[in-house]
């Protein structure tokens, strides 16, 4: 991202440079389920497709994650040349490149309205790093090495197409989203995170 979130960079955040292959350690679900916990604040770079009422559109995408409060940046051809969604609890605001400031109470409203597709922002803060959102009825799929491959939750279903080792964990860096007509395909080109201790 442009930096949106100088807060996140001057906590101390570590930019590992990601391996060309997971570390597949052969630990139980609970086990990783609990490292990934403590990548709390992060960002993460690359790509988004998305696949909607047949229409197909890509952009570049930042979501830098610090705490409970997020900014996802989408930039390129995907709806405009520039959003921006800031969010913290109770608030959220889309900024665009021609100036435009909107807010709502939820994400989902307002790039439903501004792109015309919408996905479940809060949620993402878990299914990035590889996580089932909690408190939520989920099924899970895992590999040999128990990474989350296949995850259904709240009418979506995530696929995790390829994870990669950033600083001694292994996240993932290619993820499939879907549900009803609405298709996602999110690679992520660069981690950067800060570990903390899970609450």
């Amino acid at each position: 991202m442009v930096i949106l979130c100088i807060s996140f960079l001057l906590i101390g955040c570590a930019t590992t440079p990601m391996a060309t292959a997971p570390l597949n350690q052969k630990i139980s679900w609970q086990a990783r389920q609990a490292q990934l916990a403590q990548v709390q604040n992060f960002q993460a770079q690359g790509m988004i497709g998305i696949r909607y009422q047949q229409r197909a559109e890509s952009a570049n995408v930042t979501l830098t994650q610090t705490g409970e409060n997020y900014d996802v940046e989408l930039y390129g051809p995907l709806g405009a040349d520039r959003v921006v969604l800031i969010g913290s609890p109770g608030q959220v605001t889309l900024k665009t490149s021609d100036g435009n400031i909107t807010h709502a109470k939820t994400p989902e409203i307002l790039l439903q309205q501004r792109l015309g597709w919408s996905l479940p922002i809060n949620n993402l803060y878990y299914w990035l790093r590889g996580l089932p959102a909690p408190k939520i009825k989920n099924t899970l799929t895992f590999d040999a090495y128990h990474h989350l491959v296949k995850l259904q939750q709240q009418g979506w279903v995530i696929r995790y197409a390829r994870y990669a080792a950033v600083d001694h964990t292994d996240l993932p860096t290619k993820i499939f989203m879907e549900q009803a007509n609405v298709h996602a395909t999110i690679v992520i080109s660069q981690w950067k995170i800060n570990y903390t201790q899970s609450v």
